[in-house]
């Protein structure tokens, strides 16, 4: 099996939305670092790296976010209020 030696194309900056803290919204910053197949033939080409403990790939909110968004919108909370609660001081 042949190993990849992925280079290092940079960053790329990510803004989630996560829980308010003591009343204010929270944004997380990420800086995820970017990385590139050296080989033209490679079919992955580049990617950037994930962790779904911060957040699943492409999400908006955080992983703790969302399942806390999920957890009130099930007990019925309005999901006009659950958005505010997050978004809002």
């Amino acid at each position: 099996m042949a190993q990849h030696l992925w280079r290092y194309e940079g960053w790329r900056r990510v803004v989630l939305v996560d829980l308010p803290a003591f009343g204010r919204p929270v944004r997380l910053v990420w800086h995820k670092r970017r990385w590139r197949c050296p080989r033209q033939d490679c079919g992955a080409g580049s990617f950037t790296e994930q962790s779904p403990q911060i957040a699943p790939e492409r999400a908006l909110l955080t992983t703790r976010a969302a399942r806390w968004a999920t957890r009130r919108a099930g007990r019925g909370e309005a999901l006009d209020e659950v958005r505010r609660r997050v978004q809002s001081p």
